[in-house]
Order: structure tokens, then sequence, then C-alpha cells
């Protein structure tokens, strides 16, 4: 893999002779000029192989099965629940390496920018062979190529990662490959020692010898452009996984950022168990020892290596086709799981059409990423638009899902359906993607493009349920590609609503609603609301209890349907993530085992006030069941349209049933669903939280746990050795209770602080309702509540309701959370006659 020529600075150029310019692989002499020539081709080179380095590791992620139950994706009836938990490790293992590898492209292009050069996205389509070099030679080539997760995969993913040991390669490998495409099991092979040649730590080491002071002088004003504040944003782009990557100003702090590039695989992997190179090797012994057990276990889909749409000449004229025979090239192109050839995806297919929505988001974000790092932008909000939602937000909502969504759907269909072909992400790159568009159509032309690519989603949707089609992706991929059409159309809206805050503002902006628009067409704006004032005489109830609440958690995407990277997960035989926020125990609720509390949000009591006082009302409200109705979800989109913790609750429309589930009362909200709302509608709708805070020890008092204060990492070890207990009393510990319990309890072992942290998750909301749908029963109720405005009042006014709820204590283990309310009613101070 050769990276472009770099060009020195204008102003070195005629400084630079053939004679000074060193070699590539190394820095030479004492001044800066010919360092930042050779300098930035270095770091080019290591911008090329993380950029490609994370590609392949998404696509074999992708590839992974994950489902256990309907459909069952996994064969051995006695181990599939095993397995799914165990290749669900895999993966979150694989996405956290992916996230690293982004963040070393990141600290690259920003010693790039900070030693004055262009930042790097380019590289070659897949497949290429990377040739690793030392003093000017080629010690050996690997191929970089997109493929399923397989051993050979997963031993190309080793030698990547592995640290400078002088050690041939042992026999063993293709033993263990050819082995497992047999469907044998025998002769497994060890992990060999790393290989004979220099690795990327060299690369890097080199990178970090030629650095000096003045090279980072040409650059000062683009890195501080680059980390420019505005408002309330970070001064470091919000990178998946981010470990806090200070700004890179000068050679100590490069050096820090790409020693840390070393530290988490490239050099000392052999060593550090929290290496890359230590966490591929995890999975491949746990690898090994499953096919011991099981030899016909496969753990991912036969997903096509190398995908392409169309050919591109640096692949069908590079290296890598040269080095195949004509034989060789036959064979491969007949073989959709050879990794030797690319392989062309059918012109007019359902998969060409999935296939052209990948690469155009896939070259969205690159754009994006260019800008960020050159910050071609007209003005700053539209540079701190693309800041915020380039990297987590668009990667975890957009090219992540979208990667797994194409991994099922048929390519070759097989007369049995474990032989099918599937589809992959092929990740093509084009010259449009290196093609900034001009600064002045920035907003426009983006904008424009996140909505076509909504709009090719919902035609994919559309297509797919046509009969003809209706096989091509199951129904759980459907309903991910659906959403990630409305995420599409919500990054569109967000991108415009963030790019144009200008100030002064735009003469004939309509972009912020005037104050009657925002308190009379969607807004439950509650600021200034006061029950004693504002209502005279109401009935108050309060209301608290334990609510059901199984949302996917970041870096994994809103709509991931089991659970990877994040804290929330569906185990075994329990049904798919959905986020929606259930009050009751309904259907899609699930009770665990080990769990002290049961779902219910009920009313603890109910007051009539007035402005002489306040009194009990009768039994009709006692054990009340407070619900919201809808599918209610808590609606973030990771950054997109809300932060964690500061999401609204949408839809929402209220009912209070009592203990025999007759309904008393019930009002929603007013304005537009989150669907169907605009970004400054959302934003003015007053239905997020006003108040969030952690506070751990407040949220176990409330809960009822108070001997936890001060020390609520009891918590987990009371949950621990109740799930241990549960475990022992099964005998199968392959069932899937015993499974889903074995997991809760790696996860709480693992995840500890993270989990502590949400436990002291609060955020308070209070809002009205004015919605035009209130109700109340009139036989139940002794009291005549207000709902709609009265016709014979001269100043007529909506009769609204308010309600204050805090959202606390989520505990990831139960996918709970606990609700404390309180509804306020207003009402005819005349009791009704019964």
């Amino acid at each position: 893999m050769s990276a472009p020529n770099s060009t020195p600075h204008p102003e070195q150029a005629d400084f630079v002779s053939d004679k000074e310019k060193p070699s590539r692989w190394q820095f030479s002499g004492t001044g800066s000029c010919f360092q930042i020539y050779c300098g930035s081709e270095l770091l080019i080179e290591a911008a090329e192989v993380e950029h490609m380095l994370a590609l392949q590791y998404i696509y074999a992620a992708s590839s992974l099965k994950i489902q256990a139950e309907v459909p069952a994706e996994f064969d051995n009836e006695k181990r599939k629940y095993y397995q799914a938990e165990l290749v669900r490790g895999w993966k979150k293992t694989i996405h956290s390496i992916y996230r690293e590898e982004m963040q070393h492209l990141h600290v690259v292009n920003q010693v790039l920018v900070g030693v004055g050069a262009e930042p790097y996205f380019g590289r070659p389509n897949f497949p290429v062979n990377w040739f690793y070099k030392e003093k000017g030679t080629d010690s050996g080539k690997i191929p970089m190529v997109l493929a399923q997760f397989d051993p050979d995969t997963l031993w190309r993913f080793l030698t990547f990662e592995r640290g400078p040991i002088d050690q041939e390669m042992p026999e063993l490998m293709p033993n263990f490959v050819a082995a497992y495409r047999d469907g044998k099991t025998s002769p497994l092979g060890e992990i060999p020692e790393p290989p004979f040649y220099k690795d990327l730590a060299q690369l890097y080491t080199d990178i970090m010898n030629g650095l000096t002071e003045k090279m980072f002088e040409l650059g000062k004003k683009d890195v501080n452009d680059m980390f420019k504040e505005t408002g309330d944003d970070a001064e470091t782009p919000q990178l998946p996984g981010d470990r806090g990557i200070p700004k890179i100003t000068d050679v100590a702090t490069a050096k820090a950022a790409l020693q840390q590039v070393i530290d988490q695989g490239e050099g000392i992997g052999a060593i550090d168990v929290n290496g890359h190179f230590q966490k591929f090797k995890s999975i491949w012994d746990a690898f090994r020892a499953e096919l011991v057990i099981d030899e016909h276990f496969r753990p991912a889909r036969n997903v096509m290596a190398n995908p392409q749409l169309r050919y591109h000449s640096e692949v069908v004229d590079g290296v890598f086709e040269k080095n195949s025979t004509p034989e060789q090239k036959q064979a491969a192109s007949e073989n959709p799981l050879d990794i030797r050839c690319i392989h062309k995806i059918p012109d007019g297919t359902v998969a060409h059409k999935f296939s052209n929505l990948l690469c155009e988001a896939y070259e969205f974000l690159v754009i994006w990423l260019r800008q960020i790092y050159t910050h071609k932008v007209t003005c700053e909000p539209e540079f701190h638009a693309i800041r915020q939602l380039a990297f987590l937000p668009y990667m975890s909502e957009v090219i992540l899902p979208l990667s797994e969504i194409i991994t099922e759907i048929v390519v070759w269909p097989s007369a049995q359906s474990s032989g099918n072909i599937f589809l992959g992400a092929s990740f093509e790159i084009t010259n449009s993607a290196m093609s900034l568009p001009s600064a002045h159509a920035l907003r426009t032309t983006q904008t424009e493009r996140l909505r076509e690519m909504g709009d090719d989603a919902k035609q994919l949707v559309e297509l797919c349920q046509k009969p003809e089609y209706n096989n091509q992706l199951p129904k759980r991929a459907l309903k991910r590609l659906e959403d990630l059409r409305l995420t599409f159309h919500h990054l569109s809206q967000e991108f415009d609503f963030r790019s144009r805050r200008i100030s002064p503002p735009i003469p004939g902006d309509n972009l912020m609603p005037s104050v009657e628009q925002r308190l009379n067409r969607y807004s439950e704006d509650a600021t200034n609301f006061d029950p004693q004032i504002d209502m005279g005489t109401y009935l108050k109830l309060d209301f608290e209890g334990w609510a059901h609440c199984r949302l996917a958690t970041n870096p994994d995407s809103s709509n991931d349907p089991r659970g990877t990277a994040g804290n929330s997960f569906a185990f075994t035989d329990e049904p798919d993530l959905d986020s929606v926020l259930r009050f009751q125990s309904t259907a899609g609720t699930v009770g665990r085992p080990g769990i002290p509390f049961k779902f219910g949000v009920t009313v603890k009591k109910a007051t009539k006030c007035t402005p002489a006082g306040e009194s009990n009302v009768p039994d009709v409200f006692q054990d009340a069941k407070v619900d919201l109705l809808g599918s209610p979800a808590l609606q973030g989109l990771n950054y997109i349209v809300g932060d964690p913790a500061k999401e609204i609750v949408d839809p929402f429309e209220l009912e209070v049933r009592d203990k025999y589930d007759k309904p008393l009362l019930k009002r929603r909200a007013i304005g537009k669903t989150f669907a169907e709302g605009t970004a400054s509608e959302r934003r003015w709708c007053a239905r997020g939280p006003i108040s969030v805070k952690s506070a751990t020890n407040l949220n176990l008092f409330n809960i009822g746990q108070s001997e936890l204060i001060g020390r609520a990492d009891d918590y987990w070890v009371n949950r621990t050795e109740v799930l241990k207990q549960e475990l022992s009393k099964i005998d199968n510990k392959l069932s899937a209770k015993a499974i889903a319990l074995q997991a809760r309890l790696d996860h709480i072992e693992k995840a500890t602080r993270i989990m502590m942290l949400r436990l002291g998750l609060w955020e308070r909301h209070r809002h009205t309702l004015s919605g035009d749908r209130g109700w109340a029963s009139e036989t139940a109720i002794p009291f005549k509540v207000l709902v709609d405005s009265d016709p014979n009042d001269d100043t007529p006014k909506m009769n609204k309701w308010l309600v204050t709820y805090d959202l606390s204590f989520f505990d990831t283990d139960a996918l709970s959370l606990y609700v404390q309310g309180t509804l306020y009613v207003p009402i005819n101070p005349v009791q009704k006659s019964r």
C-alpha cells in the first residue's frame, strides 16, 4: 500500500532538494523543511492504516450472528444460548477496538494539522496488500480485505496488532484455517509468537523521533481553529470511546498521543492485557475451545468478501490482483467468500441499492471528517454542527446499524439457509469523498444530501415490503431500516437548525418560533405555572414505583436489538430491546430472576386542594395505576436530538386507572409527536428535564434502601449474591435461564463502575398537559374534572393539567428506573352529589 506523496509547505519548497530528501521510513537532518516533507508522508501512511483497520474490524463484527431465538442463527440446540452470549462478547470487544482505531486516526490527523499539513482520509479500496517495511525492503505482506469473521480473518487481526518479536511463524495456522473450512477441528494450532517483520510500532516510533517544535509553528492557527470553542462544545470532538485525547500543539502533546496509540495495541499488544493483540487473542482462545466441543460452530453469517458496486482501477490493476494466477482468479470469482478477489454486487438488485446507500452514507462521513480538520465552513455554527453530529451520533446511529442491516440481505440464495451468501458493507471510496462542497453552499447541500439518504432508506423500506421482495430482509432488520430512515430525517433537521444559529438572526428567518407559537401550538411550558394560582381547586395525585425501560445505551445505536457495546442487553430468549418506557407490567415487560422489586407505578396519595386547605379523597384512587399510553420512549438518538439523561418522553399520554383497570383520568401533551416535529419544535416543547444531576444517595433513600447510603457498591454485591444463588439452583447450565444469569453476573463484574454511574441518574420533568383528548370518569370520580375551555367564559383559557415526575436510579441489570411524581388536575370546587 503506497501513500500519496506529500507536498512541502510552499515557503519551504525551494529548500528541499532531491539530495536532501531522506528515506520515507526515517527522519533525518536537523532542519524542519524536509522533516515536514517526509513526516507528513509517514503520517499519511499511518492514517491509511488506521482507517483501513477500523473498516475491517467493523466489517467482521457486523457479520457476527446475534440471535439465539426467532430466527435462530445458531444450529446447536443445546449450546445456542451459550454461543450467542459468547459471540456477543466478541462483538463488544471488536467494537471497542474499532473505536480506538478511530481515535488513532484522530490523533494522526491532529498531528498532520499541527505540522501545517492537510488532514488525510484517503485510502485505496479493498482489497490491497499491506507491506511491512524494514530498511527499505519488503519483509512481508498481509492482505487487507473485507471478510466475514472466521479463523483466517482473526489471524490477520492478530498479525496487524502484534509486537516486534523476532520469531518465525509456525505452520499450525494454515492447518487450523483449513480444518475450520473443512468442518473439522483438528489439528488446532496455538497462537504463534509475533512474526519476524517490523510492525506499526516502528512506524509510530519513526514519526515521534522526527518531531521538532519548529514543525508545529506552521500549524498553530489551524489547530486553534479546529478546537475553537463555541457555547457548550467540548474542546475535543466527541469521539466514540474517547479517553481524553488532548489537543496536539507541540512535540510533547504529539508524542503523548502517539504513545497512547502504541500502548492501545500497536506496540505492546503482546504484553498489555488491555492491548488489541491480547483482546483478539482472548477471542481466538475462546473460538478454539468452542470448536473442540462443537466442530460445526459458525459464529458468523456467510458474508461475501470484498463486495463492490463497480470495479475500481486501483484494485483491478493493483498488486493484490497481479499476485493471483488466472486459475486463482477464476476460482476466487466463483467463490464469494474467497478474499483474493473483489466480488461484484449484481446490478439492479436490492443488494445493489442497499450498497449504494451505505457508500453514500460512508462518503458523507468522510466529507464531514475532512471539514472538521480543515475547518472549511461558512461560519462557526456550521463547523460546530458538524463536530457535534459527526462522531458518536452519525457513526453509532447510521454507519454501524446500516453495516449490520446489510449483512442480513441474501445476495446468492442456497437450497439450505446455512449456504446463503449475504451482503457486506463495501465501504467504497471515490474522488467525490475528497472533494469538499463550497463553503457558501455547505448547509444547503449537506442538508439536502441527508434528506436524500432518508428518501433512499424510505424507498428501500417500501421495496422490501413488496411481496416479491418480502424475503430479502427479516422483520427485525426491516424495523431497523425504518428507524434509520427517521434518523436521516432528524439528522437533516438538526444539521440545518444548528448550522443556522447565527447572531444576529437572518432577516425573515422563521427558525425560532414566536412566543405565541411556543405557548399555543406545541409547548407545554410550566415555568410560571402554579397550581394554587392557575387552578385554584385541584386534585393532587402523588405516584411512584418501578418502571421498565429496555433502552439500548451508547455507544450502541438506539435501535440495537440485542445490545452490544453499551450496558443494556437482551439475553437468550428475551425479546429485543425497544426503548419503550413502561409504567406497568404489560406485553414487552421482562421480569428477570433475582430482582428485589415489582414493576408498577401507582398512586400513593390522593388529595383535594382548595384555597381553604387540603382534604383526603375517597378510596377510588387507592392503589390506582398510573400509565403512559402509545409506546412512549426516551428520545435522544445518541446526541442527535437529545443528550443522554436529557431526552424527552414521547409520545406522552398519561392515564390513571383504578385497581380493577377501569379508566379514571386521561390526557395527552399537546403538539406533534417526536417523529413529526421539527428541530425547533422539539426544543420548545418544554417536556425535557428541567434539572439533571447525580444523586445516588438520594435515589437509595427514595427506593427504600437507606442502609446503603454511603456504600452504594453493596447494591451490586447484594445483587450478585442473589444471582449466584439463583444460578446454583439450575442443573442445566446451558439452559436459557442459566446462561442469562451467568451473562448478567459477568456484566456486573466487568461494568460495575458504569452501572454505578447510572444508579446516580436523577432527572426532573415538569410540564403541563393541554391536549384535546382529555377525559375523566364521570361516574367514578366525585368531582367535575376540568378538561377543555369553558365556552361561557368571556376570556376562555385552556384548563391545563400539570405533571411533575422524576426519573432516577437506572438499574441496567433489571432494565428499570424509579418514577416519582405528582399529577395536578383542576376540578370544579363544588363536589358532585352521588
